[in-house]
């Protein structure tokens, strides 16, 4: 495709307020230019007493990161690098609420700019079309001033093989693979209200957003590998959830139940026929 300007410009910050219509991610909104790492900017405002709702947009990162300790490729103009500050920190069963809410938020940022039908990899990549286009990654702080740092990563442009990050899934390209060209400032401002949204639901009606999130699964009936600790397990997903974890059927007929912070899916085998 062609890429015009407004993908690769740097990101104005009068025209995301413009288009954002829910307060709680505008009030404090920092739009920069590279930084190490928008998790790490806000970790910073944090623990200088940044507010909740506190939001930072770079155009770019140079020490981006993922789940598991990878790195997100975040070239500049490339795609969306977000991070938003919310406190208190979730705990318990509320932090894994949180975190679907944030992948859940990116996936619906992604219809309403631009009709992509996004979905959700257990338990928080988001999907297109079978090709990894977004991540969340949340860090938190305890104590009496205590933070979650939810940041969000969308790729519109995908790094080149040179660039792309060792060990890691090849990202896809939101701008490859619509036919609507996502403007960065509209697809910040549509996670932004998404994002408000969606924590309110974990806060105040969480089974509207567990719904939600079977709805988005993208692996429901399809054969996947976890990787745990003891080693690899394979079978058909039969349900994902955001509290309740991950329900494989393995070849034998049993069912293995595993949580997000114990396993990752490494493999997607084939569609159940």
């Amino acid at each position: 495709m062609n890429l015009t300007s407004h993908l690769v410009s740097p990101l104005r910050r009068s025209r995301v307020l413009e288009l954002a219509r829910r307060p709680r991610f505008k009030r404090d909104l920092r739009v920069l230019g590279v930084v190490p790492s928008t998790l790490d900017v806000a970790a910073d405002l944090a623990r200088r007493g940044a507010p909740d709702g506190t939001t930072v947009v770079a155009d770019g990162q140079f020490h981006g990161r993922g789940r598991r300790g990878g790195a997100w490729i975040s070239s500049p103009g490339h795609g969306l690098y977000f991070t938003a500050l919310v406190r208190p920190a979730p705990e318990g069963r509320q932090a894994a609420l949180v975190s679907g809410a944030a992948g859940l938020a990116a996936a619906e940022a992604v219809r309403r700019v631009t009709g992509g039908d996004a979905r959700l990899k257990w338990p928080n990549d988001v999907w297109l079309d079978g090709r990894k286009i977004g991540g969340v990654l949340i860090e938190t702080s305890g104590g009496a001033d205590s933070y979650a740092a939810v940041g969000v990563g969308i790729t519109l442009v995908p790094p080149s093989e040179d660039d792309a990050a060792p060990g890691v899934a090849p990202l896809g390209g939101l701008a490859f693979l619509v036919e609507a060209e996502p403007a960065r400032e509209a697809l910040c401002a549509a996670l932004m209200d998404a994002l408000d949204e969606r924590l309110e639901w974990a806060a105040s009606d969480p089974e509207r957003l567990r719904a939600e999130y079977r709805e988005r699964d993208a692996l429901k009936g399809l054969e996947v590998v976890l990787e745990l600790p003891d080693g690899p397990v394979s079978g058909v997903v039969r349900h994902a959830d955001l509290a309740d974890g991950l329900v494989l059927e393995r070849p034998d007929g049993s069912r293995f139940r595993v949580q997000a912070a114990l396993a990752h899916v490494s493999q997607v085998v084939r569609r159940e026929s």
